[in-house]
């Protein structure tokens, strides 16, 4: 199963515990609670708050030094970030959702990895939790990544119709979602081919397309079978004048 699957299934079971990735010597652990994401913590330097704050251009190389020189006992990075002026409170629980999304990230599209659940396991009293929006994390990361095997494996010989599985509107309150995904939304009201959906897009985006329905699927968002009754779909009839799109 690969893994933005494996995370859809922990976040549709509202599974709590670790989903603990190893890679070589390298371990990452995405922790959950009743399915949501809250936490993630990797052993690769590469992945640590202070390095992730220099790439995106947050704080300066002298200002990681300093902060590292002071890291000790009882003092956490972030924590002297904050003593050193160059980051708020607010400011410090943000670059650390972007670290864990960077950690989740990066194990997308990865295909030497092995992993496993451990039930109940937790983060730990001292870390940051947080209560990310899980589907937009999991949209998000396939959107990013460049591998397209494990979607076109599991659509490739679909040729029944695609269905939502909720209302586009309330699927627009959790999902961040752009026109050209918000106009596929409602065209799923009422259901399609899985190939005719790409039909009346330009190619050079039927990557993204092909991405955003297989995040669609694996949240169980939307389901593939059988041309569905008209009188069915009623409950789904919704229109983007409705919602003042």
């Amino acid at each position: 199963m690969a893994l933005p699957k494996a995370l859809a299934l922990s976040f549709q079971r509202k599974e709590s515990g670790a989903l603990i990735v190893q890679a070589g010597e390298i371990q990452k652990r995405i922790y959950l609670d009743g399915g949501s994401v809250i936490f993630a913590t990797s052993n690769d330097r590469n992945d640590r708050l202070g390095e992730m704050l220099i790439r995106r251009g947050v704080i300066s190389v002298q200002d990681f030094l300093l902060a590292s020189s002071r890291v000790g006992p009882g003092k956490r990075f972030g924590t002297i970030l904050i003593e050193m002026g160059l980051l708020t409170p607010e400011q410090l629980v943000w670059a650390v959702k972007e670290q864990v999304k960077e950690i989740i990230f990066s194990l997308f599209g990865e295909l030497f990895i092995s992993y496993r659940f451990e039930g109940g396991a937790q983060a730990g009293n001292e870390v940051i939790t947080l209560n990310i929006n899980t589907p937009e994390l999991i949209r998000q990361g396939i959107l990013s990544m460049d591998r397209i095997s494990w979607v076109l494996a599991d659509f490739e010989k679909q040729q029944g119709y695609m269905t939502l599985t909720k209302p586009p509107e309330s699927l627009m309150g959790i999902l961040s979602l752009s026109k050209t995904e918000t106009d596929l939304l409602f065209s799923l009201k009422k259901g399609g081919a899985f190939p005719s959906l790409f039909s009346s897009h330009p190619i050079n985006i039927h990557a993204s397309i092909l991405k955003f329905l297989w995040a669609l699927y694996i949240l169980g968002y939307v389901e593939i079978g059988e041309k569905p009754d008209e009188n069915l779909i009623q409950e789904l009839d919704v229109t983007g004048e409705d919602l003042g799109i």
